[in-house]
């Protein structure tokens, strides 16, 4: 067996023998032996510090050492190290003389911090990801060996401020560190610390929070969560594991025994706590059970402990009174057992100055005045994620929001701090973190990092002394905030439209910084976009001086933007079948944050006629209308040969012109004679009033128009059920019916009552998921209601290109389910779609999707739902 003799041969050399060993080890070891390496240098590393790894202070420099370990007598070389950015400019650069000392194999075992003469430090005066390339040469210039790394640079912590503004949620504080983070939020959960009756264990929270304070940070703790044996029901009878930890304590004098030792147990390094936030997103029990779970919370850590300070949390993403639950929270005597009320402001994909966060703040003060007295608010958590759901963003706009949203708090009365959720790597589908790890386990930090590290050094200390709004064509879209840090004024500009130029003197300006800290050149005038920029004006400059410098200047937009965004264009026949359209409305959104003024002109389909084709607008911020065209003479035809144009004119911006064109819809269900066969077979369906969703989700990411995405739905109704169906056409089909509306889907919603008067569901309000899983049809609605006599049924086509998969969705729904909701004709309700797209097997949300009016996705709001009628 020749092959057998030749593999015993090769191990019998020791000279081959030496040499494979060495080349294993050495590849264990984390060294690169790379092609054309010369023998005489056959192991090569670079280390970077322990705690903080491959990121630095910009005042510290890139600090690491270079490993190099010689199988042959030492050498001398040239050790060369640059550091390069993303195109390919050296900015930071060292070549050191070295010698590489000899070392048989057997000291490979023990190579690291044996070669102390390479220790390299190269100053860098940029913030950002750099390359960083190490390079080892002979005499002759010849390469030896080579490594490259990521390495990352930031501003650097500001001075110690116990007040600071800045928090994080999350973390050991190593990197909130270097990000400029005073406050962090720190769970100390119930299972963690007493997960047997009267056995507290401190390890978790208590290693934690020993290496947060050690980086002099102040630390929240967070009260939250109910232990296994502490929980009320029995845990096996729940349907979702999940949410047992949500449930409420099955006695609140054992909740008050761990409060007391928590609270006694860090007496001395945690003052303020943060009460099970957001409990209208999961709390199992009713809210006078929450209230008393506060008050015995409230008064408990205040025997154990009367300094500290108690936060009420209100649920995730409203700071209006608008929400239901804060609202129902205080009417339920809530106010006397918090001292701080703790909101979650998230804006799903919205930037922050869509929520008119000013407007919104001043109602939540004015609605605890209403009941006792306003007190101070801290925003506990607040964010946005990178992915491709619906409410993702990309890695850029998640750092221009991230500063905005500080910049707007910093503006805003009441609030005295902000904590950004979240500082490392969460969840799968959307990324909620600033930091990433790579395959070596090396920190690298997305765009926010770098933005936050450098607003903390930049306005750590300084205050807010008012917000400016340069003259534009579109009000308010242009933004100014002032600061004064000691004797320094500080200004923060950005524009959240198009690209434009402000026309600043620059006389008294010292500094101009870019979003991440980095100089800015400024020629004729300052260049403003969505990422914020910095004006540190030279020491002795005044606040009455710089304030006209902005007020007065006139903004230069760059480029053409889109404003004006029609929502649906809806047409209302007046008898029960066409031809009988009188009006058709359009409903048109102000997307700016100033009011707009302007022309509109609406072309029907060949052979009708409208009264009068031209209408003027004038609309306020954020606001959208409804205008109306009166229909003079309409002819019959099919109802996908409906098509509608509406063109929009800026009056003070002529070339901002936006086109929408689209068939017209029906928001009527029409009276079945025959009801339809629930089979998701759709030829029954024919003769019903179509809507086409075509309002693509806000944060809606990589759609590639109607080859990715499409659809019809159809609404009908008898004296029995509300019939539903949707035809839907898609370039990829993912549903694992794990999570229904994670995947591809369809939602309906009704308002019952046509009642809405908050942004939440309440009792008369239902929402449908309806998916096509791998074992069948499947659907969940909110609310169990008789829901066991909805009829659904779903079939899946594969026509082939361009729409590969045609998905139809079909379903009954008794009135019985949809009280009080009346089966007669003329009846309105509240209705709302959304046909959701996920093309990614590994993505545990859609990507995004379309829909017919609002309401359901992107927050659930019943006041956003269309007007629908049962016609018979």
């Amino acid at each position: 067996m020749p092959h057998l003799y030749f593999t015993s041969k090769f191990f019998m050399k020791p000279k081959i023998h030496s040499r494979f060993f060495i080349f294993c080890l050495a590849f264990i070891l984390g060294g690169a032996i790379r092609p054309g390496l010369l023998k005489g240098a056959e192991y090569f590393n670079i280390v970077f510090p322990d705690e903080t790894a491959n990121v630095f202070l910009a005042s510290q420099g890139v600090n690491f050492r270079v490993i190099v370990k010689a199988s042959t007598p030492s050498i001398i070389a040239t050790l060369e190290c640059q550091i390069k950015d993303a195109d390919e400019k050296v900015i930071g650069s060292s070549a050191t003389a070295v010698e590489i000392p000899y070392a048989q194999h057997p000291a490979y075992r023990n190579a690291l911090g044996v070669n102390p003469d390479c220790r390299v430090n190269l100053p860098v005066k940029r913030n950002g990801s750099f390359t960083l390339r190490v390079a080892l040469k002979d005499r002759a210039a010849k390469l030896l060996g080579e490594e490259r790394k990521n390495v990352h640079v930031v501003a650097g912590p500001p001075d110690d401020d116990a007040g600071s503004f800045f928090g994080v949620c999350g973390g050991d504080g190593v990197m909130e560190r270097l990000m400029g983070v005073k406050w962090i939020s720190q769970e100390v959960a119930w299972p963690w610390v007493e997960p047997e009756k009267g056995v507290f264990c401190w390890q978790i929270p208590d290693r934690f929070i020993a290496r947060q304070q050690a980086r002099n940070l102040q630390v929240k703790g967070m009260l939250n969560k109910c232990t296994p044996w502490a929980r009320r029901g029995d845990p096996s009878k729940e349907l979702n594991p999940g949410k047992l930890e949500l449930k409420p304590p099955r006695d609140m004098a054992e909740w008050g025994q761990y409060v007391a030792k928590t609270v006694d147990h860090y007496r001395d390094k945690i003052v303020y706590w943060d009460l099970w936030p957001e409990p209208g997103c999961g709390w199992q029990g009713t809210l006078p059970e929450y209230v008393e779970l506060m008050k015995v919370a409230y008064e408990t850590a205040k025997k154990v402990n009367p300094k500290c300070k108690i936060i009420a949390s209100a649920d995730t993403g409203y700071i209006t009174s608008a929400h239901g639950y804060l609202k129902q929270l205080f009417e339920n005597g809530a106010m006397p057992y918090f001292d701080i009320l703790g909101i979650h402001p998230y804006c799903g994909s919205s930037s922050p100055e869509a929520q008119q966060w000013e407007e919104r703040f001043q109602e939540l003060v004015n609605l605890m005045e209403k009941h006792g007295g306003a007190k101070p608010i801290w925003a506990t958590e607040v964010g946005w994620p990178t992915g491709s759901s619906v409410i993702s963003v990309d890695e850029r706009t998640q750092a221009n929001y991230l500063v905005r949203m500080y910049a707007l708090g910093l503006n805003t009365p009441h609030l005295e701090k902000l904590f950004w959720f979240l500082i490392s790597p969460y969840g799968k589908g959307d990324r909620w973190g600033v930091l990433e790890k790579d395959r070596d386990g090396l920190f690298q930090p997305r765009p926010a990092f770098f933005a936050y590290a450098a607003m903390a050094d930049i306005l750590s200390g300084a205050v807010c002394k008012r917000a400016v709004f340069p003259k534009d064509v579109r009000p308010r879209m242009t933004r100014c905030h002032l600061f004064e840090k000691k004797d320094v004024v500080i200004a923060m500009v950005w524009r959240t439209g198009a690209a434009a130029e402000l026309p600043v003197s620059m006389d008294h300006v010292g500094q101009v910084k870019d979003l991440y800290g980095n100089p800015m050149e400024i020629k004729q005038a300052l260049s403003i976009s969505e990422s914020p920029a910095y004006l540190i004006f030279k020491r002795g400059a005044k606040m009455g001086e710089i304030e006209p410098l902005f007020a007065n200047a006139s903004v230069k937009i760059l480029g053409a933007e889109p404003l004006i965004a029609p929502l649906a264009c809806v047409a209302e026949p007046l008898r029960d079948e066409m031809p009988g359209v009188k009006q058709v409305d359009f409903q048109i959104r102000n997307q700016t944050g100033g009011e707009l003024k302007g022309a509109m002109e609406a072309i029907p389909p060949a052979s009708w006629k409208l009264a009068q084709a031209s209408q003027t607008f004038k609309l306020p911020a954020e606001e959208k209308r409804k205008y109306s065209f009166h229909v003079a003479a309409a002819a019959p035809a099919p109802f996908h040969e409906y098509p509608f144009s509406l063109r929009a004119m800026l009056k003070d911006d002529p070339k901002a012109v936006f086109e929408f064109k689209r068939s017209l819809d029906f928001p009527i269900a029409k009276f079945f004679k025959t009801p339809p066969k629930i089979d998701g077979d759709l030829a029954d369906w024919r003769g019903q009033y179509p809507v086409h969703p075509l309002e693509w989700l806000t944060g809606s990411k990589d759609f590639k128009g109607e080859n990715d995405l499409q659809a019809t739905a159809y609404t009908g109704w008898d004296e029995n059920c509300f019939y539903f169906a949707c035809r839907v056409y898609d370039d990829v089909f993912v549903q694992d019916g794990k999570i229904l509306y994670g995947g591809d889907s369809v939602q309906i919603a009704f308002d019952a009552g046509n009642n809405a008067k908050s942004a939440s569901y309440d009792g008369d309000d239902y929402e449908f998921t309806f998916a096509l899983a791998a074992d069948g049809p499947r659907f969940v609605c909110n609310q169990q209601k008789n829901v066991k006599e909805v009829r659904f049924a779903a079939r899946k086509f594969c026509p082939g290109a361009p729409r590969p998969y045609e998905i139809c969705y079909e379903a009954a729904i008794p009135f019985s389910c949809l009280p009080p909701l009346p089966s007669r004709g003329g009846t309105d309700f509240g209705f709302s779609l959304v046909v959701l797209d996920n093309d990614s097997p590994d993505a545990l949300a859609p990507k995004g999707g379309i829909q017919y009016g609002g309401g359901i996705a992107c927050g659930k709001d019943p006041q956003k739902f269309v007007k629908w009628k049962l016609a018979k």
